[in-house]
Parts: structure tokens; sequence; C-alpha cells
């Protein structure tokens, strides 16, 4: 029981952490030149 509720908090971590990655990146795109912003989306694809 515990350890499927870890689970899922550690999902919703996940999550919440991936939204503000992309949150962070599309706001990048619009600040940096194209090169950069390929340059996010190849780091994004790791």
């Amino acid at each position: 029981m515990a350890k499927s509720k870890r689970r899922d908090l550690e999902r919703k971590g996940v999550q919440k952490q991936m939204e503000l990655e992309k949150k962070l990146i599309d706001e990048n795109f619009l600040e940096h030149s194209p090169e950069e912003a390929e340059v996010l989306s190849d780091i994004e694809e790791l």
C-alpha cells in the first residue's frame, strides 16, 4: 500500500517536473535564436 502511494507521488513529481521544464523551454523558445531553440529541443529528447 505505502509502496504504490510512494510510486504515485513520484509519478506526480516527475509530471510536475516535466511540466515545469516544458514551460521553461517554451519560454526560452520565445527568447532564443532558432539555433539555441534547436539545442534545447535536442536536450529535451535525451
